[in-house]
């Protein structure tokens, strides 16, 4: 039974995409209270298919899936079919909160930029996570968490000196970005609810590891750039 004392119980977030960090953010809003819908495109996907495995490799037996759609209900369809796209406009039209975990190029293809959702759901707070943001130069470019940390600088601080950087376990980087999404999604909610208007949250990975990259650096170091040391981060 849902905690009807939890922060966030009463709001409804849908999460649309396949990308990790969205995923992240919108697990934590469910324990946080949020009543949470996965919209799942078609078969199998990037949490799906991905191990570690729990058992023989199967739909309901990756580990990242069960721990990131844990406390989820899960909707299936194709939001480019009508059909689809009608059921998707409907639990659209009832959501705080929508986390977005498609690229800007796929976002305008299915149909879930800014104005899209507006248009069903003008009060909803609508979370954008993608790799370069969805303005400049990179907005379309493609970029996965090993791109990132080596673009926003922190892969220049792991490894042993003097060699190459090592690559980071795991998918830190979507993790990171999944938790500065959720509090600009907390964030927004409360701005709507102050303000009274709809509030828009454009997580970019390049400008989230570069900042904490400068922060790191800065404590590490003074004004010279982060050392590998390998021992840790903060030696």
């Amino acid at each position: 039974m849902a905690d009807s004392t939890a922060p966030l119980a009463g709001y409804r977030v849908l999460e649309v995409g396949d990308r990790i960090a969205a995923a992240y953010c919108a697990k934590l809003l469910a324990e946080l209270g949020a009543d949470v819908v996965r919209v799942e495109a078609g078969p199998g996907g990037v949490l799906r298919d991905t191990g570690p495995w729990l058992a023989e490799p199967g739909p309901e037996t990756s580990a990242l899936h069960q721990y990131l759609n844990a406390g989820k209900r899960s909707l299936a369809l194709d939001p480019g079919d009508v059909n689809g796209r009608a059921r998707l406009d409907r639990f659209i039209a009832v959501a705080d909160i929508v986390v977005n975990g498609y690229s800007r190029q796929a976002s305008q293809q299915v149909r879930i930029t800014d104005d899209d959702v507006r248009e069903v759901a003008p009060n909803a707070v609508l979370v954008d996570i993608t790799s370069w943001g969805q303005y400049g130069p990179y907005a379309d470019y493609a970029g996965d968490d090993q791109v990132l940390l080596a673009a926003g600088g922190l892969a220049h601080m792991v490894g042993e000196p003097g060699e190459q950087p090592w690559l980071t376990y795991g998918h830190q980087g979507e993790y990171h970005l999944g938790i500065q999404a959720a509090i600009g999604a907390m964030s927004a909610l409360y701005g709507r609810e102050v303000l009274g208007e709809a509030q828009a949250v454009d997580i970019a990975g390049f400008s989230q590891f570069s900042g904490q990259y400068n922060v790191i650096s800065s404590q590490q170091n003074g004004a010279e750039l982060g050392l590998r040391t390998g021992i840790s981060m903060n030696r």
